[in-house]
């Protein structure tokens, strides 16, 4: 659907700025830009799976703060696989 390939052009925005700042070193940048478009993108319609799944990481990571603001990789990487999940959705066809 048009929306789904906006929300995942979203997605390919948000890498292009992460995966980068990652490899450079800044991985608390990397972790942000994901976070910061993963919470527009669950405001937006995705399929009810991935939205559930992505508002669980999220969830996980707010109440998980300490461990994962101490821990960067981790929530840069928690992020990354919920993307790549969404990158690989296909809408069933009806």
């Amino acid at each position: 659907s048009v929306h789904l390939d906006q929300i995942k052009h979203r997605i390919s925005r948000a890498i292009s700025i992460g995966a980068p700042a990652y490899n450079a070193g800044d991985v608390k940048g990397c972790a942000d830009a994901y976070a910061s478009a993963a919470q527009e993108i669950i405001a937006n319609d995705l399929p009810d799976q991935l939205r559930i799944q992505l508002s669980e990481c999220l969830e996980q990571i707010e109440d998980d703060e300490k461990t994962y603001n101490a821990n960067d990789d981790a929530r840069a990487w928690a992020l990354r696989r919920q993307f790549d999940a969404i990158l690989e959705y296909s809408p069933p066809f009806l």
